[in-house]
């Protein structure tokens, strides 16, 4: 049996409107699906850009600490006691090869402050391709009594990096 003119009209009107909604959800739904692509993407990007700053910036903290350390154990307390008050200087400077286009230097500069106290200032500089961090830890070094060693550094807060206060698990305990 053929289907004849009657039956093609009793289901005409009904497949219009699927049509009709169908060319309309599939639109929203492409829509949808590219705003939520966009959207996690967005944040996605951020968080790596977000994980890649704090590494740097651990990266640059640590050879800025590692500055300090160096200084700590090759200085001369007589020497630097004889540097007069209000007096700085560069005390040590290196640089730190890695691997490929890794690159960092560390530097380390005292003021004498009175008897036995020094401000110190030490920085620590990655370079990691076209992009560089750079973070700056300060303190105060005192000529040690009869504790065994040399120095001891007080940090003042936690380090610059790029202009911001960089707060992690590797600075929070500088203070102590």
């Amino acid at each position: 049996m053929t289907p004849g003119p009657e039956n093609s009209v009793a289901h005409s009107p009904a497949r219009t409107i699927m049509a009709r909604a169908g060319a309309v959800a599939v639109p929203i739904l492409a829509g949808m699906i590219v705003i939520g692509g966009a959207t996690f993407a967005g944040v996605h990007y951020s968080a790596l850009r977000n994980s890649r700053t704090q590494l740097a910036s651990d990266g640059a903290t640590i050879l800025a600490l590692e500055g300090v350390h160096a200084f700590t154990q090759a200085a001369d307390p007589q020497a630097l006691m004889t540097l007069p008050v209000g007096a700085d200087s560069m005390v040590m400077k290196a640089r730190v090869f890695g691997a490929g286009q890794l690159m960092g230097t560390y530097a380390v500069s005292l003021k004498r402050v009175g008897f036995g106290g020094f401000r110190l200032v030490a920085t620590g500089r990655l370079v990691s391709g076209p992009r560089s961090m750079m973070c700056t830890v300060r303190g105060l070094m005192r000529v040690a009594g009869d504790s065994g060693e040399k120095f001891s550094v007080g940090y003042d807060a936690a380090p610059l990096c790029n202009g911001t206060r960089h707060r992690s698990a590797l600075t929070t305990q500088l203070g102590s």
